[in-house]
């Protein structure tokens, strides 16, 4: 086969999905090294796609070989390696590239993202600021710098960075997607300004990418119902959390479940999980179009999207209405400003009638007593108190949640008890630039830095929660709380206190506490905070009986029930297709 037929082959099996056959011809050598590299380099990103990121990797290595001096490659090359977390390696491979092309974008955003991704989030941003003084227009690197500002807890710094990008682009729904999202990490912004800029989301993207919604196809009663669930996050991540015990509760008789999985890493979790799903199917690369039309071909009753704004998002999808159904829920904690999506899954407490309703371009639908279902880790260690002092408060929260709202509150509690230190722990932290300039916002609010204990990131899940031995009270985090680190908290029978907004995003913590019998932990405004945090510090009883107890509690409670959330989840999903007609919400 002539090169310039093998690579048009190669493009064209890819278009229909063809991929086995496609990653067949990257195995064929033409014999001109460098159109060897180009299959080998296109063969690369075909595995990733297949989900072989070995072969993937291998496949990127030799277009590499062949051509050293592209410096695209390098930079393909080195997302293989970020995907597989091999850090070192990904970092060298944008250095090479940078090295070969100064002022390839493309080469300095990566490398910004892999630092952040292996916790050198300090080292991210004074990278991108190099590289912006030498390409100051380039979209990528300003994007990865905002993202580096908001996960460190600069939020108010990456919204002006994301905003400053929409001017830039205004047509990247990306970064306004990204600007939407980083408001609710801004103590400043209210509830209803973070609704607006979901709601200047929808309107960017219907100006910028016009789509017509696939016509809606009369489908009669029937079980079981065809549920999709379209998420980046079924791998080891927070949402699988609460993921799997409806994978594990599910009756097949009442509704099957559907995968769209939008990243194509596979890891043990997904291993586990992708079993219990009736299809799966990987969309990582596919057009709107392409897996809209998939979707629909399906035969999805009730689609839903796990992941809002979040990376792995794919809205785009949902904007052209594959399924007569489509809801949000789990992954991200405000609307998605979307009219195309007419639920929105939430309980009584997380967004209580009223204002809620308001914030939300979805309409909410209740899943009372507790809109999720918390699958512990098989392998979490006992509770126990380990024998260290002082008094020790915590929270394993990202640091993207640090607002300055939050500094603040917690160094108020930090002073009614000047005995304690405040323990830490984020994959932020792992760079000792990010753990000055914390301890540095809480000496700005008068407290001694040696007060704060600064913890990075380790893999092991073990050592993670063992970490709770350590810690007497565990803090929620404001405006934006904590959720799967709340639960493991509880889990490790470590109390958590929380203060309730009036947002869903400040409440899902006044819903897990209510469900394990801890509604008094629950504070309405700073002082019952502050309060609550030392009353409970200072009773060792209370705590000593939490520790032992709440274990149990937790697994006796709503928050663990896999056979009664189950139950109701299906007859929310089976009474959200009842009323299909109403899911269309007109646009705003």
């Amino acid at each position: 086969m002539a090169a310039s037929d093998a690579i048009t082959r190669m493009n064209a099996l890819v278009a229909e999905g063809r991929l086995a056959e496609a990653a067949q011809i990257a195995q064929q050598p033409i014999g001109d090294p460098r159109v060897d590299a180009e299959l080998k380099n296109l063969g690369a990103l075909i595995n990733l796609r297949m989900g072989d990121l070995a072969a993937a990797i291998a496949s990127g290595e030799e277009a590499t070989r062949l051509s050293p001096d592209m410096a695209s490659y390098q930079v393909n090359l080195a997302r293989l390696h970020a995907m597989a977390s091999h850090w070192d390696e990904a970092i060298a491979r944008c250095e090479e590239a940078i090295r070969l092309a100064p002022a390839f974008g493309d080469a300095h955003a990566l490398l910004c993202e892999t630092l952040l991704a292996c916790g050198r989030a300090g080292a991210a941003i004074e990278r991108a600021d190099a590289a912006l003084s030498l390409i100051p227009k380039d979209p990528a690197i300003h994007f990865v710098r905002a993202q580096a500002l908001r996960n460190v807890g600069r939020a108010s710094e990456a919204i002006a960075g994301f905003e400053a990008l929409t001017l830039l682009t205004p047509s990247d729904d990306r970064a306004i997607s990204a600007l939407a999202g980083a408001t609710l990490y801004d103590s400043s912004r209210s509830p209803q300004h973070v609704t607006e800029m979901h709601r200047r989301y929808a309107r960017a993207v219907q100006r910028f990418h016009p789509c017509t919604p696939l016509p809606r196809e009369p489908r009669p009663d029937h079980l079981p119902l065809r549920v999709g669930l379209v998420s980046g996050d079924i791998r080891a991540h927070s949402v699988s959390f609460f993921l799997e015990s409806l994978l594990v509760g599910a009756d097949r008789s009442t509704i099957t479940l559907h995968a769209y999985a939008t990243d194509a890493r596979r890891d043990i979790i997904t291993e586990r999980l992708s079993a219990r799903f009736e299809t799966w199917c990987c969309i990582e690369g596919w057009s709107a179009d392409a897996a809209a039309k998939r979707i629909r071909e399906d035969q999805i009753d009730v689609l839903i999207d796990l992941s809002g704004h979040t990376r792995g998002s794919r809205l785009d999808v949902f904007r052209r209405r594959p399924a007569p159904v489509q809801a949000t829920y789990l992954g991200y904690p405000a609307t998605t400003g979307l009219p195309s999506i007419g639920w929105r899954i939430v309980d009584s407490l997380t967004d209580p009638p009223g204002l809620s309703d308001t914030l939300c371009v979805e309409r909410l639908v209740r899943l009372d007593p507790c809109f999720l279902c918390y699958t512990p880790p098989a392998d979490a260690p006992q509770p126990q108190r380990a024998p260290v002092s002082p008094p020790t408060f915590g929270s394993f929260n990202a640091l993207a949640k640090l607002s300055d709202a939050c500094v603040q509150l917690w160094a108020g509690v930090l002073k009614a008890c000047p005995d304690a230190r405040l323990r830490l722990k984020s994959i932020a932290l792992m760079d000792p630039l990010i753990g000055r300039d914390v301890a540095s916002r809480f000496e700005r609010c008068g407290v001694n830095p040696s007060r704060i204990e600064s913890i990075g990131w380790n893999t092991s899940m073990q050592d993670h929660l063992a970490l709770y031995h350590g810690v007497d009270v565990a803090l929620d985090t404001t405006p934006y709380g904590g959720t799967t680190t709340t639960c493991e908290a509880l889990w490790m029978g470590v109390p958590v206190v929380t203060l309730a907004g009036p947002s869903h995003a400040s409440r899902v913590g006044a819903s897990l506490l209510a469900n394990v019998g801890l509604a008094n932990l629950v504070a309405r405004d700073h002082d019952e905070f502050v309060h609550a945090a030392r009353d409970l510090m200072l009773d060792m009883p209370r705590r000593h009986g939490l520790r032992h107890t709440l274990r149990e509690t937790m697994r006796t409670s709503p928050l663990c029930d896999t056979e009664g959330f189950s139950r109701r989840f299906e007859a929310m999903i089976r009474d959200l297709w009842s009323r299909r007609d109403e899911g269309v919400v007109p646009p705003a």
